[in-house]
Protein backbone atom coordinates (compact mmCIF):
# COMPACT_ATOMS: atom_id res chain seq x y z
CA UNK A 1 0.00 0.00 0.00
CA UNK A 2 1.39 3.37 -1.03
CA UNK A 3 0.56 6.35 1.16
CA UNK A 4 1.03 9.98 0.26
CA UNK A 5 -0.26 12.65 -2.01
CA UNK A 6 0.77 13.81 -5.43
CA UNK A 7 0.20 17.12 -7.13
CA UNK A 8 0.98 18.95 -10.33
CA UNK A 9 0.43 22.42 -11.74
CA UNK A 10 -0.54 23.53 -15.21
CA UNK A 11 0.38 27.05 -16.29
CA UNK A 12 -2.44 28.62 -18.27
CA UNK A 13 -3.00 31.96 -19.98
CA UNK A 14 -6.31 33.22 -18.63
CA UNK A 15 -6.74 36.20 -20.94
CA UNK A 16 -4.54 36.03 -24.06
CA UNK A 17 -5.89 39.26 -25.61
CA UNK A 18 -5.31 41.58 -22.64
CA UNK A 19 -2.35 42.26 -20.39
CA UNK A 20 -0.61 38.91 -19.93
CA UNK A 21 -1.41 37.27 -16.60
CA UNK A 22 0.28 34.00 -15.78
CA UNK A 23 -1.84 31.69 -13.66
CA UNK A 24 -1.64 28.12 -12.49
CA UNK A 25 -4.26 25.45 -12.07
CA UNK A 26 -3.13 23.12 -9.27
CA UNK A 27 -4.40 19.57 -8.76
CA UNK A 28 -3.64 17.30 -5.78
CA UNK A 29 -4.32 13.57 -5.64
CA UNK A 30 -4.30 10.99 -2.86
CA UNK A 31 -2.37 7.70 -3.05
CA UNK A 32 -5.30 6.00 -4.81
CA UNK A 33 -5.30 8.56 -7.59
CA UNK A 34 -8.42 10.40 -6.46
CA UNK A 35 -8.41 14.15 -6.95
CA UNK A 36 -8.59 15.74 -3.49
CA UNK A 37 -7.92 19.38 -4.31
CA UNK A 38 -8.12 21.77 -7.25
CA UNK A 39 -7.11 25.41 -6.95
CA UNK A 40 -6.49 28.34 -9.25
CA UNK A 41 -3.87 30.98 -8.51
CA UNK A 42 -2.23 33.93 -10.21
CA UNK A 43 1.54 33.90 -10.25
CA UNK A 44 3.32 37.04 -9.13
CA UNK A 45 6.96 37.56 -9.96
CA UNK A 46 8.56 40.00 -7.57
CA UNK A 47 12.06 41.12 -8.52
CA UNK A 48 14.51 43.61 -7.08
CA UNK A 49 13.42 47.24 -6.87
CA UNK A 50 14.47 49.51 -9.70
CA UNK A 51 14.80 53.28 -9.75
CA UNK A 52 11.63 53.55 -11.88
CA UNK A 53 9.76 51.39 -9.36
CA UNK A 54 10.82 53.63 -6.50
CA UNK A 55 9.63 56.66 -8.50
CA UNK A 56 6.22 55.09 -9.14
CA UNK A 57 5.76 53.96 -5.54
CA UNK A 58 6.51 57.49 -4.29
CA UNK A 59 3.14 58.50 -5.78
CA UNK A 60 1.24 55.76 -3.88
CA UNK A 61 -0.04 56.03 -0.31
CA UNK A 62 -1.22 52.96 1.61
CA UNK A 63 -2.85 53.52 4.99
CA UNK A 64 -3.27 52.59 7.75
CA UNK A 65 -0.30 50.26 8.07
CA UNK A 66 -0.64 47.78 9.70
CA UNK A 67 -4.19 47.31 8.43
CA UNK A 68 -6.91 46.14 10.79
CA UNK A 69 -10.18 46.67 8.91
CA UNK A 70 -10.03 48.91 5.84
CA UNK A 71 -7.04 49.65 3.62
CA UNK A 72 -7.01 52.85 1.59
CA UNK A 73 -4.86 52.93 -1.54
CA UNK A 74 -4.42 56.50 -2.73
CA UNK A 75 -2.37 57.96 -5.57
CA UNK A 76 -1.60 61.48 -6.69
CA UNK A 77 -2.34 63.25 -9.98
CA UNK A 78 1.10 62.39 -11.40
CA UNK A 79 -0.04 58.81 -12.08
CA UNK A 80 -3.78 59.45 -12.46
CA UNK A 81 -5.15 57.30 -15.29
CA UNK A 82 -1.99 55.16 -15.58
CA UNK A 83 -3.07 52.29 -13.27
CA UNK A 84 -4.83 49.48 -15.16
CA UNK A 85 -5.42 47.16 -12.21
CA UNK A 86 -4.79 46.69 -8.51
CA UNK A 87 -4.60 43.26 -6.88
CA UNK A 88 -4.04 42.02 -3.34
CA UNK A 89 -2.40 38.61 -2.89
CA UNK A 90 -1.26 36.59 0.11
CA UNK A 91 2.11 34.81 0.43
CA UNK A 92 0.67 31.78 -1.42
CA UNK A 93 -0.16 34.08 -4.34
CA UNK A 94 -3.90 33.64 -3.81
CA UNK A 95 -5.90 36.61 -5.04
CA UNK A 96 -8.00 38.32 -2.35
CA UNK A 97 -8.93 41.51 -4.18
CA UNK A 98 -8.76 42.63 -7.80
CA UNK A 99 -10.01 45.73 -9.55
CA UNK A 100 -9.27 46.67 -13.16
CA UNK A 101 -10.29 49.33 -15.67
CA UNK A 102 -10.03 52.03 -13.04
CA UNK A 103 -11.80 55.26 -13.93
CA UNK A 104 -9.34 57.96 -15.03
CA UNK A 105 -10.83 60.23 -12.37
CA UNK A 106 -10.33 57.71 -9.53
CA UNK A 107 -7.49 58.60 -7.20
CA UNK A 108 -8.13 56.04 -4.47
CA UNK A 109 -9.55 52.61 -3.72
CA UNK A 110 -10.72 51.31 -0.34
CA UNK A 111 -10.55 47.61 0.47
CA UNK A 112 -12.36 45.95 3.38
CA UNK A 113 -9.74 43.60 4.85
CA UNK A 114 -11.57 42.84 8.11
CA UNK A 115 -12.13 39.20 7.09
CA UNK A 116 -8.55 38.61 5.87
CA UNK A 117 -6.20 36.56 8.03
CA UNK A 118 -3.32 38.32 9.79
CA UNK A 119 -0.07 38.33 7.86
CA UNK A 120 1.75 39.79 4.89
CA UNK A 121 -0.04 40.74 1.68
CA UNK A 122 1.30 41.96 -1.65
CA UNK A 123 -0.37 44.90 -3.36
CA UNK A 124 0.25 44.60 -7.12
CA UNK A 125 -0.19 47.51 -9.52
CA UNK A 126 -0.38 46.82 -13.26
CA UNK A 127 -0.01 49.96 -15.34
CA UNK A 128 -1.62 50.68 -18.70
CA UNK A 129 1.75 50.09 -20.40
CA UNK A 130 1.97 46.58 -18.78
CA UNK A 131 4.62 47.48 -16.19
CA UNK A 132 4.03 45.77 -12.82
CA UNK A 133 4.91 47.19 -9.40
CA UNK A 134 4.31 45.74 -5.96
CA UNK A 135 4.41 46.70 -2.31
CA UNK A 136 4.08 44.55 0.81
CA UNK A 137 1.71 45.41 3.66
CA UNK A 138 0.92 43.89 7.05
CA UNK A 139 -2.59 42.86 8.14
CA UNK A 140 -3.07 42.75 11.94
Amino acid sequence: MCLGSYSFSQIIDVNPTAIPVTSALDFSYDASGNQVKRSFRSLIIVGPKTEAQDDFLEHIQLFPIPVQNELTIKWDNEILGKIFSIGIYDHNQLKYFYKENLNNNDSQVSVNMSTYNSGLYIIQFVLSDSRVYSKTIIKK
